[in-house]
């Protein structure tokens, strides 16, 4: 089979759910969050990585931690400032094998404004026509410009994807 008419077998995947969760410290406590509504273009064929891509984004006034308060927070301009940035996006680079089921893919993270490589180790389980993505990774809340210095607020936020697809 010649590339071309590789590419032209490229699978497709739609998103069916997500689970996109967060967790940080705060006040010596973790905090755990979530955001819903991802949409994205995912283009997945763990036999064709050069050519698989991931384009995904999630809109950012979907964040719930459980507390109203604090999500009306987040949303204000030293957080996420949802009104100038509505959606965090990610953008796929390259990916590689780990082994049968385990990758590594290679983003660009975009938060607010920034734009940050991040390596996302993640398990693809392909069931019949449809198929699941579950990784988890590790930012600093700070390189994205999310809230300011703090004594009782971690930087380091921990993220956890879940997402199955047809």
């Amino acid at each position: 089979m010649s590339n071309n008419t590789h590419i032209l077998a490229q699978q497709t995947w739609q998103i069916d759910t997500a689970q996109i969760r967060f967790t940080i410290r705060n006040a010596g406590l973790n905090v755990h969050g979530h955001f819903e509504g991802l949409e994205g273009n995912i283009q997945f064929d763990p036999d064709n990585l050069q050519n698989s891509t991931i384009n995904a984004k999630i809109p950012v006034k979907t964040v719930h931690t459980g507390i109203t308060a604090r999500d009306r927070h987040l949303r204000q301009s030293d957080y996420f400032d949802v009104k100038k940035y509505p959606y965090i996006t990610m953008k796929s680079l390259s990916f590689e094998p780990v082994d049968a089921q385990q990758f590594k893919g290679v983003f660009n993270l975009k938060i607010k404004n920034v734009v940050k490589k991040i390596t996302l180790p993640f398990t693809f389980i392909k069931e019949g026509k449809s198929a699941k993505f579950v990784g988890e990774f590790e930012i600093n809340r700070r390189d994205f410009g999310v809230g300011g210095w703090s004594l009782i607020l971690g930087n380091e936020t921990q993220i956890a994807l879940k997402v199955q697809v047809k």
